[in-house]
């Protein structure tokens, strides 16, 4: 096998392993989660849901502070990280 072939299997079962890591600890924060909320409630405290519309209007609202200090930060590594993120959360 020619090195190129090699590193680019290589490549591939490292995102394989990185997506099923993501996965696993995706279910796993989301049981914790579940666990800490009944907790909380119990406690007496009552939770506000927010909705898909106010939740992009935090977004909006916040947009400024994220470009105000993306400066501070490589550019590239930045955008990869959110079209990851993205890519990843509509699986």
């Amino acid at each position: 096998m020619a090195k190129a072939d090699r590193d680019s299997a290589v490549q591939a079962l490292v995102d394989e392993g990185a997506e099923l890591v993501v996965r696993v600890m995706r279910d796993a924060l989301r049981e914790q989660d579940a666990a800490a909320r009944v907790g909380i409630e119990q406690s007496g405290v009552e939770i506000s849901e927010v909705s898909p519309a106010f939740r992009a209007q935090l977004v909006e609202a916040t947009q400024p502070v994220i470009d105000a200090h993306v400066t501070d930060v490589d550019g590239e590594l930045y955008q990869s990280l959110r079209d990851e993120t993205q890519r990843l959360a509509s699986k």
